[in-house]
């Protein structure tokens, strides 16, 4: 298998990383199909707000204010 290696900024690499703080996680992959899961789920543009939300209920006031 091949290590895949993608910026500290890659959005798809921040929402891996935030999901895998959740009690069941979101384990990384050696050769990189995690990410190309949330690829095929998401847009970059969508990872990286996904990557910000809180994991405990948020609401829009709550995200406006920050």
């Amino acid at each position: 298998m091949t290590e895949v290696t993608r910026s500290i900024d890659d959005p798809y690499l921040l929402l891996a990383e935030t999901l895998n703080t959740v009690p069941m996680g979101f384990p990384t992959v050696e050769d990189g199909t995690h990410l190309r899961v949330l690829e095929y789920i998401f847009e970059p543009e969508e990872a990286l707000l996904a990557s910000k939300l809180k994991l405990l209920g948020e609401t829009k006031e709550n995200w406006q204010n920050e």
